[in-house]
């Protein structure tokens, strides 16, 4: 049976920072009112910290660095606006006046046991979910509905629109979902 259709969005499927840290069981030690930031790119901090900031990704909007805690230089550089987040791995907590720059900056430092590798490859295989908390998400599909006529019943599931209906002779009559 067909449950619903869902649009082909790149908001839909980004990832924010807060389902970040509940999919890796993160410690948030800094930047925690952010942890609604959404996921644009990831940028693995594994090369000098000259080398990084002068790479073309390291300048984009909403990166997620993946990094060891130990890499101060290259945390401290991340520290900017353009920084969604940063995931430090290993359990390496930066120095103090790293977290009280990325405090002051108010960007999120989610602290993780897994090495970068690790964080990359299960970030890379990690599947969006849609749930509640998701605002932006969840206007967009209703922006979804009105546009393919879906309707929305009183407990705010969402139906099929006209599509099964017992007169659509397309169907033979059959109501999707129904074993009649």
């Amino acid at each position: 049976p067909i449950l619903g259709i869902l649009p082909n969005s790149a908001e839909l499927g980004a990832i924010n920072l807060g389902f970040l840290a509940e999919s890796f069981f993160a410690k948030v030690i800094a930047g925690e009112s952010n942890l609604h930031h959404v996921v644009k790119s990831v940028f693995v901090g594994a090369m000098s910290t000259d080398a990084a900031v002068r790479h073309p990704n390291f300048k984009l909007g909403g990166k997620l660095m993946i990094t060891g805690g130990d890499r101060s230089d290259l945390i401290l550089a991340a520290c900017e606006p353009a920084t969604a987040g940063i995931i430090l791995t290993c359990n390496m907590v930066p120095p103090a006046n790293i977290v009280s720059r990325a405090v002051q900056t108010n960007t999120p430092l989610l602290l993780v046991s897994q090495d970068t590798y690790q964080v990359a490859k299960q970030l890379d295989d990690l599947e969006p979910l849609l749930t509640k908390e998701d605002d932006q998400k969840v206007a967009l599909l209703g922006e979804s509905d009105a546009r393919t006529g879906a309707d929305r019943f009183e407990d705010g599931s969402v139906g099929a629109g006209d599509l099964g209906r017992d007169d659509d002779p397309d169907h033979g009559g059959e109501r999707f979902g129904h074993d009649e």
